[in-house]
């Protein structure tokens, strides 16, 4: 993930950020500006010294796969929650997508509100990339905390 966790998480415990994160400090998080300078975010295996060959992000025995949020602005002084769409896209090796699942996160009118539980479903699964896009995008922030991973070595 592009975004600099620690101003995320910097924010959380000084109460300038009101989506409650679900297990501070270790999440991801990613906005427009990171985006720009950084490009799509994502979670793969494929890099130079990866010693995985795939990894499944649907785990049947977990009833959840990750914890999400959504804020205004985490760049100004206060990020509000803020109502999105979080979409995740797998790829496998030979780079078709071969998973789409998307998650709405709801403003519940508050000023502070805790992550929503996310379940990956079964198509998750043999994975080399996947890569996330939130909607609306401009000017919202996406954070994203435990999310479960089952990964497979090389042989």
């Amino acid at each position: 993930m592009a975004r600099k966790t620690d101003d995320v998480v910097e924010r959380q415990n000084t109460g300038l950020i009101s989506v409650v994160l679900h297990s501070p400090p270790n999440i991801a998080g990613w906005a427009i500006r990171s985006e720009l300078e950084n490009g799509t975010p994502y979670i793969s295996c494929d890099y130079e010294t990866s010693t995985i060959d795939h990894f499944d992000l649907y785990i049947p025995e977990e009833p959840i796969s990750f914890w999400y949020g959504c804020v205004t602005d985490p760049d100004s002084d206060i990020a509000l929650p803020a109502t999105c769409t979080i979409t995740a896209t797998g790829y496998n090796l030979a780079g078709n997508v071969i998973a789409r699942q998307s998650f709405t996160y709801e403003w519940e009118h508050g000023i502070s509100q805790q992550m929503s539980p996310g379940k990956f479903d079964t198509t998750f699964t043999n994975l080399r990339k996947v890569e996330f896009q939130t909607e609306p995008g401009l000017l919202f922030g996406t954070v994203l905390d435990n999310v479960m991973t089952r990964v497979y070595q090389k042989k």
